[in-house]
């Protein structure tokens, strides 16, 4: 995490930028009181682990078995379940983690959650308008990710070549969502097509669609959206309510 002392010299040198609006000046402040809050949050979250909980479970036995799962150092235990709820005296499976010879094989876990993340897109390509080259941005914008995601994990002994067995476990992730946010953009000449003669940093609102690859903390993607420039050169930006794509990193906060 950021250090403090990182953290309000990067505050004071924000609120020293005389050459932005005050409206400018002070979404800035919002979305890095924000980050701090998030990093507070993230430190404290239990992310996208493998915890206990309800699955869809399948093995070499069984397919696709609602089980509520329990997972501690010594051993995984799939419990039956039943409109009544969890039976915990009955299971459906028992998984030794330090048992490589037992006769149960390789087991998938499967659950489907809400994702909440605190995102950002690094790259945004927008396309030729008005006969003017395509560009290629990296402004910084922050929005608030929301998503289905399905994660996947695995549980399996693995035999080497010189026979011995290694515990392996795997996990895959995916989801696709909306996004909204806040960021900014240099305005000037080129994207206003001389409208604006001096160029300046605009506050933009920017809004899309996400698909992401999940990992345990961060998440990879792809993102489509369009911004709307702030103020009134908003009417003379050639990227006014435009599409682009670009790519996204996400950090989640549940």
């Amino acid at each position: 995490m950021i250090n403090i002392s990182y953290r309000l010299a990067f505050l004071i040198q924000i609120a020293k930028m005389k050459q932005h609006s005050f409206i400018f000046k002070t979404t800035y402040l919002f979305i890095i009181v924000l980050c701090l809050y998030s990093c507070s949050i993230i430190e404290k979250s239990s992310v996208h682990s493998f915890d206990d909980g309800y699955y869809r479970v399948s093995s070499d036995s069984f397919q696709n078995k609602k089980l509520y799962v329990s997972i501690s150092e010594e051993e995984i235990v799939g419990h039956t379940t039943n409109e009544e709820g969890v039976k915990e005296d009955q299971y459906t499976f028992r998984f030794q983690m330090n048992e490589p010879n037992q006769p149960i094989g390789k087991i998938s876990f499967k659950k489907s959650s809400l994702d909440i993340d605190i995102s950002s897109v690094l790259l945004k390509y927008r396309p030729s308008v008005y006969g003017l080259p395509a560009q290629l941005t990296t402004d910084f914008n922050l929005a608030l990710y929301g998503g289905w995601r399905k994660d996947m994990y695995q549980i399996f002994y693995e035999t080497s070549p010189i026979g011995t067995k290694n515990l392996k476990q795997n996990h895959r992730g995916y989801d696709v969502g909306f996004f909204a946010g806040v960021g900014n953009t240099l305005v000037g000449p080129f994207s206003t097509r001389s409208v604006v003669t001096d160029e300046y940093n605009g506050l933009i609102l920017q809004s899309g669609i996400a698909g992401f690859l999940e990992t345990g903390f961060a998440s990879f993607g792809l993102a489509g959206g369009v911004d709307h420039l702030t103020g009134p050169n908003g009417k003379d930006w050639i990227y006014q309510r435009k599409w682009w794509i670009g790519f996204m990193i996400g950090i989640a906060l549940n």
